[in-house]
């Protein structure tokens, strides 16, 4: 304990602390508790680091955020909206840069339920996105980072970046469940994203939509989209490696419309509603398929229709499938070192004209050939 002394002639008073009253006074300031959460009510404009003290309901306009470098934490609350505006966004006119929305909360009931329109470099973290017509909308701004979210039940899509900078690799979306949503998990439109280990799960539309965009889609998991696992579309590029794809559909992996990816390497396609991967007429142009495994989608493994590009399919295994493990209708194809075993129909079927790398092999394929228009070993 401290003894207090009193020296009366100077009028000063004495603290001697005890050496256990001290160390729990140096604790004390050394492991101080954060700031105190602030109360707020809906259509706040947040200007400074803010926690969140208690749910805001039947908002018509959320929470927005009006200057740079800030951090808002929603401290495990929720913001509920009637159905329009935005649960979370920035304020119109000049953007604010490196601001983060984080703190296990939730934002439901919204038009938008976090809108990155004039918030570039946003960091979005750890929050429930629930319920609104759009989950996470970015316009006109990218290098965002969207990390550790549940994205779910959105009557449109997940997350949508839209009329950034396509081509540019500058928003991450990263550890993300994204499912259930009435549309795309994920759409890019004339923009560009980074996705890594997500699980994008039973939306209404396709898992990962990408029209005219950069999408470089890596280690996650794309299942049981009604529509396509990955669709590409209209100058769509990107490189889509060791993802596992299964159960959507349609197609596990579809490119279509002028759509090339640098590579699809190393993924695991299987029981897709359609082709595994599914390389439609103009797209395509010196694409690598490489390294991929392919089982028990309803039609071909690997399909590459009449009038696509250039394609190169190298050291896949493409089994059990519901037509052909391979099957191309373009002479500008060379196949290399690519094995389809059990497959209904052929393990290769491919057009007079395309190039045998050799090392191909197939057996115990529904169609005695085994390989039409390529040489296969067993």
């Amino acid at each position: 304990m401290m003894i207090l002394l009193a020296a009366a002639k100077k009028g000063i008073v004495m603290i001697r602390w005890s050496p256990a009253a001290l160390l729990l006074f140096i604790c004390m300031l050394l492991f101080a508790p954060p700031a105190h959460a602030t109360h707020v009510q809906c259509g706040d404009v947040i200007t400074q680091d803010t926690t969140l003290d208690s749910d805001l309901v039947s908002c018509e306009l959320g929470l927005r955020i009006g200057a740079a470098s800030v951090t808002l934490d929603l401290n495990g609350h929720t913001i509920r909206g009637l159905g329009v505006a935005s649960g979370i966004s920035g304020t119109s006119g000049q953007p604010h840069s490196n601001v983060v929305i984080r703190g296990r909360g939730t934002v439901e009931g919204f038009n938008m339920g976090i809108d990155l329109q004039t918030l570039p470099d946003a960091t979005v973290q750890g929050l429930t996105i629930q319920g609104n017509v759009g989950g996470v909308y970015a316009t006109e701004t990218f290098g965002h980072r969207i990390i550790d979210n549940l994205v779910q039940d959105n009557a449109d899509f997940g997350i949508g970046q839209f009329d950034s900078e396509t081509g540019t690799r500058g928003t991450r979306i990263e550890r993300n469940s994204i499912r259930g949503n009435g549309g795309n998990g994920v759409a890019l439109s004339f923009s560009g994203a980074e996705l890594v280990n997500n699980h994008i799960a039973d939306n209404g539309a396709s898992g990962v939509a990408a029209f005219s965009a950069r999408l470089d889609a890596t280690r996650n998991t794309i299942e049981g989209n009604d529509f396509s696992g990955i669709a590409m579309s209209s100058f769509a590029t990107g490189e889509i490696t060791a993802n596992a794809i299964a159960g959507n559909g349609r197609d596990g992996l579809l490119l279509e419309g002028a759509a090339r990816a640098d590579a699809v390497r190393d993924n695991t396609i299987e029981r897709n509603g359609r082709n595994g991967i599914s390389v439609q007429a103009g797209a395509g142009g010196d694409m690598l398929l490489e390294r991929n495994r392919l089982s028990r989608n309803a039609l071909d493994g690997i399909f590459v229709s009449l009038g696509a590009l250039s394609t190169i399919i190298v050291a896949n295994r493409s089994d059990r499938n519901g037509d052909d493990g391979i099957d191309t209708d373009v002479p500008d194809t060379t196949l290399t070192g690519n094995r389809a075993d059990h497959n209904v129909d052929l393990g290769i079927e491919a057009v007079p004209g395309v190039t045998d790398g050799g090392g191909n092999r197939a057996k115990h394929n529904g169609n005695p050939a085994q390989c039409l228009n390529v040489a296969c070993g067993k």
